[in-house]
């Protein structure tokens, strides 16, 4: 109802509809503000929790039918959210490792 309206605005229209003085609708204004970063809040919250599930079921699903490329990327990805981003490169010594893993680790990091 009283959106796009600017503070001058909404503060008029209470003191016109409501009859509220300055201070009045100064104090609606400030309650209704804070209801609703509170609610943003909420919704924030509500998402991140939903992308972690989200998240955490591809996951358990790549690795069970053994998607391992997959399974990296989504782990890099939760990695990214929470904070916990590894290095952005990866230094392996080949030498003692057998062919079959380092074909694995070249499909993977090249």
């Amino acid at each position: 109802m009283l959106a796009g309206l600017t503070r001058r605005e909404i503060i008029n229209f209470f003191k016109k509809n409501y009859n509220f003085n300055l201070k009045r609708a100064e104090k609606i204004i400030s309650l209704a503000k804070k209801e609703m970063l509170e609610v943003a809040k909420e919704m924030r919250q509500m998402a991140f929790e939903e992308a972690i599930t989200r998240y955490r079921r591809l996951l358990r699903k790549c690795e069970e039918t053994n998607k391992i490329g997959l399974a990296l990327k989504i782990q890099e990805r939760l990695d990214k959210i929470f904070g916990l981003e590894s290095a952005k490169e990866l230094n392996v010594n080949l030498e003692n490792v057998s062919d079959e893993i380092k074909a694995i680790l070249k499909k993977y990091i090249n």
